[in-house]
């Protein structure tokens, strides 16, 4: 197999560093990259003529309209979507709560799914949108169903402390996986969201690896220590028979 012409790896990796630090400016890209200025400048010019990087007034850079369009059929083809749709409207009809349908995207999450609370009070999420897999209980049930080498991109990557909860000792988040793969579902303990707690479940193939996962979110007032086990043993109940 030929190998990948470094150009197209390098526009790769600025459309990846402007969807994950949006608004920054040329000199900074080229510094995160590490791809001097001029070639940077011209690969992002590339990527604006196909909407994939737009530029502002102030010469930043965001995303571009046509990573919607992307995304939006990506969606539109993703069977795992369409098929938990259901079960997550029954989740919420039964719980009160939020459920989201989450897969892996690289050494992340996104969600692919979203069915929302009536109670006022929510959490912020959004369809399309990247969490870290080692503070959510969607990416921990990932990870704890996942091949070894995504665990050990997620630790050299590093676990940014995004709570005071959030577990940033790789050994810790370990033991915790393990704790996972012997109950099957995983929590969010306000990991990743002040004030919030998710339960999550995996999608699991006939090989036992995880290809999503539902998870149960919502306030700590309401998702609580004793609605935990209730919680998990209903997202089981509904991920074996998606």
């Amino acid at each position: 197999m030929s190998s990948i012409p470094a150009t197209v790896v390098k526009a790769l990796t600025l459309l990846d560093l402007v969807a994950d630090h949006p608004g920054l400016n040329l000199s900074e890209i080229a510094a995160e990259s590490g791809i001097p200025n001029a070639t940077a400048h011209r690969l992002l010019k590339v990527l604006i003529r196909f909407e994939l990087i737009r530029m502002t007034t102030d010469h930043r850079y965001h995303l571009g309209s046509h990573c919607l369009a992307l995304g939006s059929q990506f969606l539109n083809e993703t069977d795992l979507r369409v098929e938990a749709l259901p079960y997550l409207e029954d989740i919420v009809e039964k719980t009160g709560e939020t459920t989201h349908l989450g897969m892996r995207d690289g050494i992340s999450v996104v969600y692919v799914e979203k069915v929302e609370t009536k109670h006022p009070v929510r959490m912020y999420s959004r369809v399309g949108a990247l969490s870290p897999m080692y503070s959510t209980a969607i990416g921990k049930a990932l990870l704890a169903f996942g091949e070894d080498e995504i665990l050990e991109r997620v630790v050299d990557a590093g676990l940014e402390r995004r709570t005071p909860n959030t577990i940033t000792d790789p050994l810790r988040l370990r033991s915790e996986l393990d704790r996972i793969r012997s109950r099957i579902y995983a929590i969010d303990d306000v990991e990743n969201e002040a004030g919030i707690r998710c339960v999550a479940a995996p999608v699991r193939t006939a090989d036992g690896s995880a290809l999503g996962a539902i998870s149960i979110s919502g306030p700590t007032s309401r998702i609580t220590d004793e609605r935990i086990v209730e919680l998990g043993e209903l997202l089981l109940e509904c991920t074996s028979r998606l």
